[in-house]
């Protein structure tokens, strides 16, 4: 799996380009993103793991300095395609290949 290479683009006006900021061990291959209501973190789904047969996850991600941990992994031999979270801060992965929707 190619790690280190994934960024995060914040845009302003215009589309107009701010800043990347590097997202420390994360594949190319990252989908889903959101921000949490109450931390202010960056959750983005990593789906690199899944193509070299490991668990889907979801990173945790500084959005100022790109610094990143594990948020939550799954079972199964499926990706997370989408992740939300609610207004009490609760975080959900959709895994729609096998129909799951994790908390």
């Amino acid at each position: 799996m190619n790690v280190g290479v994934a960024s995060c683009k914040l845009l302003g006006g215009s589309a107009k380009l701010l800043r990347q900021v590097p997202i420390a061990a994360a594949s190319p291959q990252l989908l889903g993103l959101a921000f949490h209501p109450t931390t202010g973190r960056l959750l983005v789904i990593d789906f690199g793991p899944v193509l070299a047969g490991a668990s889907a996850r979801i990173l945790d991600v500084d959005p100022n300095t790109g610094a990143s941990s594990i948020f939550m992994t799954t079972t199964g031999g499926g990706g997370l395609d989408a992740v939300t979270v609610d207004g009490v801060g609760n975080v959900y992965g959709s895994e729609s290949f096998q129909g799951i929707i994790w908390k």
